[in-house]
């Protein structure tokens, strides 16, 4: 009754007042339009001074361009205008901007211009701060201020924060959006930045405000709302902005609940800092004392007027510095490089001062401005106020923008998006109303080194045309210490110089019997014989067919059995030397290099490596080709020899004669070319030109290589143009302290020699031989990975560094097969990801989602029970278990997601059920084995892996969009996750698109079937390993289950021994025994050592999970174990963080059901006595398929007859 009273009044005094605002609307128009008719003037620069409202409605209809406004009117009224506010609306103001009145208030007459008691009422959200403090307690606060601002250490700490936030803060989210194209509020980001290093210098604390997430901080929102209301209360009636706070609405509602945030956040700070002082956690004498601290050790004898004792000093304190600190210099820094964008010639001087003034530094050097004079720059203008209230910390300010403009401009070009509105919001602080819309692309400032280029071009030719002939890598990095290497190297420098060298007894037969050349040929034919033949040999007993040149001329060694040494010898001359020639003439003509690299970055990109096909887009890079071989053949034409007379050019040759054709002479006859001796690749877009090139001969035994030669130096220089010999030799001048490796790596491939499968047990041994180090650091080829191996230090990984780590390495599969890096497992880190994962914990892993798909589990489990029991109702029957599991695991998958079953009973003869199955073998296999192209990029010119990954994604894509317009096309609604989904792309086709399904699908299958099937066989394994765990397990099921119905979903939870089996099985093999990899989107730390950003981290779960300090007896097989709760915690399978797998309950539903129900069903021994072997394949599944001996129990008889 008394809430009915009450809601009853509430809504009468509400129906009188709507019914006062309109009646006095009504007579306010009636008027004002009557006063408008009548004295209606020309329209002036100054404010309309009304009766009763003053100048107020003329102010509030130019709100929102009220600096532009204002400025106007100070122009025409000689920089000084009173302003009239309404009648008893205490609003009458005066804007002034005359230097002569300015000094007179703020400086020579001070004392005449307190805050007072108004501007105390406006701001009365500061409290007591120093903002809004006059008198005794101005001065206390202002010297208190600027005695801890002064100090050296102090000022050591402004710096290092700053740098810290700038280089582990802000130059990562730049990098971020620069690597991916993105376009972001510069405003923002700048915002953050200061928001971070103020609140870190006042409290000591990091919000993380800055970070490549872009959170929502409470504290921050609340600034912005707190200054927005701020502002309108200036032209506000008081009495209007108090009645607003009264009733709760309007901006004065938005400034309640900005109070009550800040004395939240800010009483939060202060009782953290007393407790750590407190327990001694802070040192009160730390060198990082920061504002908070020393104002709680502040000399009240000295400042008599401070109460380090009371919380709200503490808080009025925080918060007045938040808000000099924080939206000034962020607002700043926003208007300048709008200002920059407007006006390039400055950004252009700006970086010849940074290059001609700042000295070389690395990035972790700070930036000091010598040139920086605060007393100066007060003479200039006021932004940072005048006279004794002039702002204590503009020499932070200045430092802090000039710092974050150098990093910016020095490294970033900043763009502003096209048709970006730039307006100011009205507020205590001029903000961009729509932001700074930008995109940043890095600028390159690595430093040139030296290289030589005659041995790399030299090993990578030779390396090339033998790996084409027999995939062999006898030249370059890993090769230098190997003895086979050494032999074949100098035996084919001794036949490359034989065969290029001329010889007097070619053209003196005596000769040969006087001198030993030829005696010396045959030694070295020889040998070049037993080497080739070696090659030969090798190719012919290898069983499976290869993709090499030798290969092929196997097939074809009756009619060519010689052809390839030719290739080999002529290859390496030419190819190799002509390389060198082109970066010779490159180097010496920077206008043709650099044309030809804008032509390679216009039509490749700078995001992959140029293809064989690509060259036909490419007509300059060709040209250059084309001049290179004019200018510079790299031997003569092979000797002709006349087998009859013939007449040549007028002359005769008799039979015999050997003819020389001189190519070098006639590619610089000046008859032929216009400026012969000239570096000129334009010559060669004429069309026709290119006939004239005899680099390789003519006619019938013209080089049959030279199409080889053209592609390979057409390849070799747009590989140097398209990343640049600075990025390729130039080394960053920034040393990191590394976790430990296991041996130095070798150059180009690093630590890939050194890996053997199974990775996991290498990686353990890897650890064993550093002292069992928790962490060690491996050179993949171009990357680097970091392997943990330690409970302590995945802690730290995915706690402290969670978010750093959140991301995943880009691979092939991951490209082509996963949609682009678009899949929930690799996708990067950010909203795109969030909403995958939004959509799996709700819309497929959510327990009602697989409550609602019981049934097709059931069902499949069933059909897998019924095909173990067709053969052993009478007797134990020999039973393959893999296939069967792949099958329940495939079809179980695929039924959830789109109502289709492609494996087992049914489906054998089904055409397209056999193609499904073929293309999910592929994809799996793809997808589960590492390859070489991931980390030596430059292979991907040499093999054919992308080139099939790219063939088998076509054929993926197909099958997963006909699963998707099947569903689409069927108008009856089912249960499957294909329907829901479907049914929420209609309300949301952003997000739920046909590739974000598809994505989802083959995430499913990829990640799903070595999960399920893998642990399935290897909880199998383990049981017939260990009996006495089967007959406890089975005694479980028969004690609580009963004989007369078969297990179900609902009752594994009451089986605590069957789920310690499955969670043992996890344990001891999980599916991914180094998880999913993760990569760093920044430096960060680990166990004390630097782990840089884009480096792949790998955790060793495998490791951990038979780590003797961790678990009692780790290597055996005890599902007791997990009778303590607290050892589940301990299992780490499915991975830990924010990218842990979301599927884990579903295959603990699955398995532990599939299990139960194979126990209850079915007597289980071994094939024989032996034990089964425990070894793994490299997929983490046993090493060969699991066989076993399964009869039917009595269960079997009463239950089947109903589905079989």
């Amino acid at each position: 009754m008394i809430g009915f009273a009450l809601s009853s009044s509430v809504f009468s005094l509400m129906a009188m007042i709507s019914l006062l605002e309109i009646s006095v609307s009504f007579l306010c128009f009636s008027y004002f339009f009557g006063y408008f008719l009548i004295m209606k003037k020309p329209h002036r620069s100054f404010p309309t001074n009304w009766p009763f409202l003053g100048m107020l409605p003329g102010l509030l209809v130019e709100i929102p361009r009220v600096y532009d406004y204002v400025t106007e009117f100070l122009e025409a009224s000689n920089l000084t205008f009173p302003f009239k506010g309404p009648r008893f609306g205490g609003l009458d103001m005066l804007f002034t901007v005359d230097p002569a009145n300015i000094h007179h208030i703020m400086s020579s007459n001070f004392a005449n211009y307190p805050k007072g008691s108004e501007f105390k009422k406006l701001f009365d959200v500061l409290g007591d701060g120093i903002f809004n403090a006059d008198s005794d307690l101005w001065k206390d606060l202002r010297k208190s201020a600027q005695s801890m601002m002064s100090r050296p250490e102090f000022q050591r700490f402004t710096l290092r924060t700053n740098m810290s936030k700038l280089e582990k803060g802000l130059v990562p989210i730049l990098d971020h959006f620069a690597e991916k194209k993105l376009v972001f509020d510069l405003q923002d980001v700048f915002q953050r930045f200061t928001f971070d290093t103020t609140f870190v210098l006042a409290t000591g604390i990091d919000p993380g405000c800055l970070s490549i997430e872009m959170p929502e901080i409470e504290f921050a929102k609340a600034l912005d709302e707190a200054e927005e209301a701020i502002f309108f209360r200036h032209f506000k009636p008081e009495i209007v902005w108090k009645m607003q706070r009264l009733l709760g609405f309007g901006d004065e509602l938005k400034m309640s609940i900005a109070h009550s945030t800040f004395d939240r956040v800010c009483s939060k700070c202060i009782a953290s800092k007393r407790d750590e002082i407190t327990r001694g956690v802070t040192s009160i004498d730390s060198s990082s004392k920061d504002l908070l601290m020393s104002y709680m050790d502040v000399d009240t004898t000295k400042y008599k007027l401070l109460n380090p004792g009371d919380d709200k000093f503490l808080r009025d304190m925080i918060l007045s510095f938040m808000l000099a600190g924080r939206d000034t210099t962020g607002s700043a820094l926003t208007w300048f490089f709008w200002l920059l964008s407007k006006n390039p010639e400055v950004t252009t001087k700006i970086r010849q001062e940074i290059n001609t003034k700042l000295s070389p530094r690395t990035d972790n050097d700070p930036v000091h401005f010598s040139s920086f004079n605060p007393q100066e720059l007060n003479k200039l203008f006021l932004s940072f106020n005048a006279g004794p209230r002039t702002c204590l910390g503009k020499e932070v300010a200045m430092t802090q923008m000039k710092t974050v403009a150098v990093k910016i401009i020095q490294n970033y070009e900043v763009k502003i998006v096209e048709g970006h509105k730039i307006e100011p919001v009205p507020s205590i602080i001029l903000h961009m109303k729509q932001g700074l819309r930008v995109m940043v692309t890095k600028r390159c400032n690595l430093k040139f080194a030296k290289v030589e280029l005659r041995s790399l071009f030299g090993n990578f030719q030779i390396n090339n045309i033998l790996r084409m002939i027999a995939r062999k890598r006898f030249y370059g990095d890993g090769a230098e210490q190997d003895d086979d290497s050494k032999r074949v190297r100098q035996l084919v420098d001794e036949a490359v110089s034989s065969a290029g060298v001329g010889h007097a007894s070619d053209y003196l037969p005596l000769l040969r019997s006087v001198t030993s050349y030829e005696k010396r040929v045959k030694k070295l034919a020889v040998r070049v014989d037993e080497f080739l033949q070696g090659l030969v040999d090798e190719k012919r007993s290898q069983k499976e067919k290869g993709n090499t040149m030798i290969d092929h001329l196997l097939s074809l060694q009756e009619t060519q059995p010689d052809n390839y040494t030719d290739v080999t010898v002529k290859g390496l001359i030419v190819v190799t030397r002509t390389l060198e020639w082109a970066m010779l003439n490159l180097l010496n003509h920077p206008e043709v290099l650099k044309k030809a690299k804008i032509e390679i970055d216009t039509k490749i990109g700078l995001d992959r490596l140029m293809d064989e096909p690509d060259a036909l887009n490419l007509p300059y890079l060709q040209c250059i080709v084309s001049e290179i071989f004019r200018l510079y053949p790299a031997a003569p034409l092979p000797p002709r020899r006349a087998t009859d007379d013939c007449i040549v050019g007028g002359y005769n040759f008799q039979r015999g004669t050997t003819v020389i054709a001189n190519v070098w002479a006639i590619h610089r006859d000046p008859d032929i070319w216009e400026e012969p001796e000239k570096f000129k690749p334009e010559r060669f877009e004429k069309k026709g030109e290119d006939k004239k090139l005899i680099t390789f001969g003519m006619g019938r035994r013209a080089c049959p290589g030279s199409g080889l030669a053209q592609r390979v130096l057409l390849l070799s220089l747009a590989f140097f143009f398209l990343i640049s010999l600075k990025l390729l030799f130039g080394k960053r001048h920034i040393k990191f302290n590394l976790p430990p490796s296991p041996a130095r790596p070798l150059p180009f491939i690093g630590h890939l020699h050194l890996l053997k499968q199974p990775l996991h047990r290498t990686f353990l041994t890897f650890s064993k031989s550093l002292d069992g180090a928790p962490i060690f650091s491996l050179r993949l080829g171009n990357r680097l990975a970091v392997v943990v191996s330690s409970y302590s230090v995945a802690e730290e990984c995915f706690t402290k560094n969670d978010i750093v780590l959140a991301n995943r390495p880009e691979f092939i599969v991951g490209k082509h097969i996963e949609y682009n890096f678009t899949t929930m497992t690799s996708a990067p880190y950010g909203d795109h990801w969030r909403n995958l994962r939004r959509i799996s914990t709700l819309e497929i892993f959510s327990s009602h989602k697989l409550n609602g798909l019981l049934s097709v589990r059931t069902d499949e489990i069933r059909h897998l029970l019924l095909r173990l029991s067709k053969n052993s109702q009478h007797g134990f029957a020999r039973v393959e278990m893999r296939s069967l599991f792949m099958d329940l695991t495939i079809n179980n998958i695929l039924r959830m997601m789109a109502g289709k079953r492609f494996y087992g009973d049914g489906t054998e003869q089904d055409d397209n059920a056999r193609r499904v199955r073929h293309l999910i073998d592929e994809v799996v296999a793809k997808a589960g084995a590492g390859n070489a192209n991931d980390y030596i990029p430059i292979l991907r010119w040499f093999t054919n892996f992308e080139k099939q990954v790219k063939e088998l994604a076509g054929r993926v894509d197909e099958f997963l969009q006909s699963l998707v317009d099947e569903k689409r096309a069927n108008k009856e609604k089912g249960n499957t996750m294909m329907d829901h989904l479907l049914s929420l792309q209609q309300m949301q086709p952003d997000y739920y698109t046909d590739v974000t399904l598809k994505g989802i699908i083959i995430v499913m299958i990829l990640a799903g079937t070595e999960t399920l099937t893998g642990t399935l066989e290897w909880a199998m394994l383990n049981l017939l390993n260990h009996p006495e765990v089967l007959r406890k397990a089975r005694t479980e099921i028969d004690t609580k289950i009963g004989f007369d119905r078969l297990i179900d979903e609902p009752d594994t939870k009451s089986l605590p021994y069957l789920q310690g089996i499955v969670l043992e099985t996890l344990r001891l093999h999980p599916a991914a025994p180094t998880l999913v990899p993760h990569m760093t989107s920044d430096d960060c730390m680990l166990a004390g050592y630097d782990v840089p950003r884009g480096s792949m981290l790998l955790v060793n779960v495998w490791a951990m999970h038979r780590d003797p300090s961790v678990w009692e007896d780790p290597e055996m097989f005890k599902p007791e174990r997990f009778e303590n709760e607290k050892e589940k915690q301990k299992v780490l399978s499915f991975g830990i963080g924010r990218r842990a797998c979301p599927g884990v309950a579903l295959t603990h539903r699955l398995v532990t059901l599939a299990l139960g129900s194979m126990v209850q069903c079915f007597e289980w021994e071994r094939t024989g006595e032996e034990y089964i072997e425990t070894r793994e394949a490299p997929m983490m599944r046993p090493a060969t398929p699991l066989l076993a001996m399964c009869k039917a129990r009595p269960i079997v008889h009463k239950t089947f007859d109903g589905f079989a």
